[in-house]
């Protein structure tokens, strides 16, 4: 868009600059042209055209040239990112809580080919503490084995950025019956000193529509280490939010 803007202007101002030469220059110069003569509503008429002719033609060249990006500025793309909370699974010898976060379009057009990843991955052992350990650049989350997903119009989408595990018996999972762990997906498993507890800052970038759009998001999970398969429990010890 920023293009046609520029485009525009400088078509502006040499149409501006043409006007101003017109005006200025000395008379004499055009004496073959009968400046006497009265111009005819005919005559008028015919200029008013030609100039919305011009005009026109001059809207069809931007248009042919900038097209998609005009039209995707005018059907542009409203997504919304909330947290949607823990999720407990068990499964095989194992209990996991899942963190989710639901995509939502709430415009009147589809939002195709979204793709989440990672831009960097925060942590420390309390808020005040917290460090770069890693970059992502090009590290995608998975929408259940799938890059990218569509959005359709009023439509939402839900995604799982990490999981928290815990070994137990796959049918009673008991307390404390291993150390606890979360992993985030898109990225290697983290050291075991800071995969156990801790304060994580993650930020993401989410792109659609073939990767010409794009917004980063935040996420920041707060947590002693402490394990319960109680979720109401569980989330007391265990703090997740979108920045």
């Amino acid at each position: 868009m920023k293009k046609v803007l520029k485009f525009l202007l400088l078509a502006i101002l040499f149409l501006s600059i043409g006007y101003l030469i017109g005006r200025k220059v000395p008379v004499r110069l055009f004496n073959s042209i009968d400046h006497s003569a009265t111009v005819s509503n005919w005559d008028v008429f015919y200029y008013i055209v030609s100039f919305f002719g011009v005009i026109g033609t001059f809207i069809a060249i931007v248009v042919a040239l900038w097209k998609e990006d005009i039209l995707r500025r005018l059907r542009k793309v409203k997504l919304k990112i909330d947290i949607q909370g823990l999720e407990l699974s068990y499964t095989n010898s194992e209990s996991r809580y899942f963190g989710k976060i639901v995509v939502s379009n709430s415009s009147k057009y589809l939002a195709s080919n979204c793709k989440i990843t990672i831009k960097a991955l925060h942590y420390g052992r309390f808020e005040d503490e917290v460090e770069t350990i890693h970059f992502g650049g090009t590290l995608v989350v998975k929408w259940n084995g799938d890059d990218c997903r569509n959005i359709v119009p009023g439509g939402q989408q839900s995604l799982s950025l990490f999981c928290i595990k815990q070994s137990g018996d796959d049918t009673t999972p008991q307390e404390n019956s291993g150390a606890p762990v979360i992993d985030f997906w898109g990225v290697s498993p983290l050291p075991t000193e800071q995969r156990s507890n801790g304060c994580w800052i993650v930020d993401y970038c989410i792109s659609y529509n073939n990767d010409t759009v794009i917004e980063d998001f935040s996420i920041q999970i707060q947590w002693n280490g402490q394990w319960n398969s109680k979720k109401k429990e569980f989330e007391k010890v265990f703090k997740f939010k979108k920045l």
